[in-house]
């Protein structure tokens, strides 16, 4: 009996309840609390023992766990937006669904879906060939219910970006369990092609020979020409059948593409150095742009050649494209155009396919950003010690969510974005831009993100001398120093270090330290105490002796900066 696609494509487990079908002999299937088959609550929460999202007492096929449901399954924010739930730099708490459920529950779960996985992938080496239409309907069977579960799992991935401001270490582990989902679903497509090539007929111009998948890159970010990323590369993962031999007949190249991945025919603007495959993955970062890309946005897809042994002994060859495309990113051409360029790669990673995006969303995206541009390449962010590990903070998202304009606002729409970065594009270039200023970042020499009256506040009761560097409200980019003179609350000056008279934050520390004495350091986390350290200790650290100017005697002020006040 030959193979019918159409009784393949049915599906089979309408209205199932628990104990539905289960090929004999087999523990294919798990019935636990994770894996298929997911059982829909009603709206009270308990288990209807639905499979079927639109069978009576089901959910819409759209029902996400753990979101907040509220008049046709539409899902609304939980928490209190006035207080946003934004953790330390330090780890002290967990995001979770409105259910209870965290990030740890989610990755059992898909820890389960791979393991089944697993299990479908030995149950296809172990098939008889041509596969039975009895087997096919078992499959199928299978496959649905995993495609299901890793949907499930997508869904709840996307609630916490959008309705969490998540710590970083949960933050890049959301993003690699998103990659692993990625992967997951690729695997399944893949076995689902194989299956299909391997029953009666042998149609082997279904099966693409393997999938590759981009499954680690940077942030959209510009790159300038004729240089490479200075941030993480890409990291493509090949996989391939379950047991249909492959064999890689090329190193893995990039190829410029349309978002939807389609090869463009000028591929002139790429100088790469091509790489091969190592036990199943690559890392790519070899990729140039000789020519800018005029602030328009650009994307690259991989492609690798491979050679496919059917059963009768015969090979076809085949050229494999990455089932994703690259994130956007912009060539520019000068160090002027990089701005502009990293706001408009945002504002499509943000806005693309809604108007707004939720405060939670655009805070984690600026993180990530900020982040992938503070640190080096090769930085493993969960093993940075707590002393150096700099990542935006509570107040700093507090700050930032004053410069949007909408304090109770749930949302941003693309006009407060671009106001907002109209100051922090600027102060995230000066942070990239200054190897100082970004070492000084790191260990909380700079305060960054506060505004003049917490100045006064805090250096109130400190000794004269004592003094927090920000960046300037009112000249983005550019550097202010609030400074203790006197006693008392009048006793705070602020001094702005305009460049380019003052390019070097530690030159001018340096020149001025008979009245700036010892840095206010951020806190480590909320609630922290008030901490300082002395100017000295910090110039003979990180200044070389060469470079170091004698310290000249004078009656304890700076002519030219208390002279700024009058």
């Amino acid at each position: 009996m030959g193979f019918d696609q159409r009784m393949y494509e049915q599906t089979y487990y309408s209205q199932q309840r628990e104990g539905a079908f289960t090929p004999t002999g087999t523990n294919f299937i798990n019935q636990g609390n994770y894996g298929a088959p997911y059982y829909y609550p009603d709206s009270s929460g308990n288990n209807t023992g639905n499979m079927n999202p639109s069978s009576p007492g089901g959910m819409s096929s759209n029902f996400v766990p753990g979101i907040i449901y509220k008049d046709s399954n539409q899902p609304i924010l939980s928490g209190n937006i006035g207080d946003v739930p934004v953790f330390d730099s330090q780890r002290t708490g967990e995001a979770t669904f409105s259910d209870g459920r965290s990030i740890e529950d989610v990755q059992m779960e898909l820890n389960v879906t791979n393991t089944q996985l697993n299990q479908l992938q030995d149950v296809i080496k172990t098939s008889s060939v041509p596969i039975p239409m009895q087997s096919l309907e078992y499959f199928h069977h299978v496959r649905t219910q995993l495609e299901e579960s890793l949907k499930l799992i997508s869904k709840s991935l996307e609630f916490l970006m959008y309705n969490h401001i998540l710590d970083p270490v949960d933050l890049f582990e959301v993003r690699e369990l998103k990659s692993r989902t990625f992967v997951a679903e690729a695997r399944l497509d893949l076995y689902h092609l194989e299956i299909i090539s391997l029953s009666a007929e042998f149609t082997y111009n279904t099966f693409p020979g393997g999938h590759l998948c981009i499954i680690e890159e940077p942030a959209p970010q510009p790159i300038k020409k004729d240089q490479k990323l200075d941030t993480i590369g890409y990291k493509i993962k090949f996989i391939e059948g379950a047991r249909t031999p492959v064999q890689l007949s090329s190193p893995v190249r990039a190829v410029l593409v349309t978002d939807d991945g389609i090869v463009l025919k000028n591929q002139e603007m790429i100088v790469q150095q091509e790489k091969d495959i190592v036990d199943g993955q690559v890392y790519y970062d070899t990729i140039k742009w000789k020519l800018g890309s005029q602030n328009r946005p650009v994307v690259v897809a991989f492609q690798v050649n491979v050679s496919v042994q059917l059963p009768d002994g015969s090979v076809f060859h085949k050229c494999i494209q990455s089932r994703n495309v690259s994130n956007q990113t912009i060539v520019y051409t000068n160090a002027r155009q990089w701005s502009n360029a990293q706001q408009n790669l945002i504002l499509k990673w943000l806005f693309d396919v809604n108007a707004t995006a939720t405060f939670f969303q655009f805070c984690n995206y600026i993180q990530l950003l900020f982040i992938q541009h503070i640190y080096d390449r090769d930085t493993n962010y969960a093993k940075i010690d707590d002393e150096d590990w700099r990542p935006l903070s509570q107040q700093d998202f507090q700050y930032l969510r004053k410069s949007i304009g909408r304090v109770g606002s749930k949302t941003v729409n693309q006009t407060e974005f671009s106001l907002f970065w109209d100051w922090f594009g600027p102060v995230v270039k000066s942070l990239r831009s200054s190897p100082y200023l970004k070492e000084m970042w790191k260990k909380r020499l700079v305060w960054g993100m506060i505004d003049k009256e917490t100045c006064i506040n805090l250096l109130t009761n400190l000794p004269i001398g004592s003094f927090i560097i920000r960046f300037s409200k009112r000249e983005p980019g550019n550097l202010a120093i609030a400074y203790k003179v006197t006693p008392g609350t009048d006793g705070v000056r602020h001094f702005l270090v305009r460049k380019p008279r003052y390019p070097n934050i530690l030159d001018y520390l340096q020149q001025n330290q008979n009245i700036l004495l010892q840095f206010v350091l951020a806190p480590l986390r909320n609630n922290d105490v008030i901490r300082t350290v002395s100017v000295s200790e910090v110039l003979e650290s990180m200044i070389s002796p060469k470079k170091r100017v004698r310290r000249e005697q004078s009656d304890g002020y700076d002519e030219e900066m208390v002279a700024s006040y009058h």
